[in-house]
């Protein structure tokens, strides 16, 4: 039993613990805030992706001044 008033402004009807969630009857979407875990490939292809993009503006701006 909830303690305090639900606002449905912003979305109780769509949470678990609500009957009225008539656009999910089956809670197959998740809450952002619940999402899994990012693998750690994908840290480490954000990683790789940041150190060649930064490398390729430093590349970029070396050539600029060499023309």
């Amino acid at each position: 039993m909830m303690t305090k008033k639900p606002n449905h402004a912003v979305g109780e009807c769509y949470k678990p613990h609500s009957k009225l969630n008539i656009h999910d009857p089956e809670s197959k979407y998740v809450w952002a805030d619940e999402a899994a875990p990012v693998p750690t490939l994908v840290w480490a292809g954000r990683a790789l992706f940041a150190v060649g993009f930064l490398t390729g503006i430093y590349c970029l701006t070396f050539l600029g001044m060499l023309l």
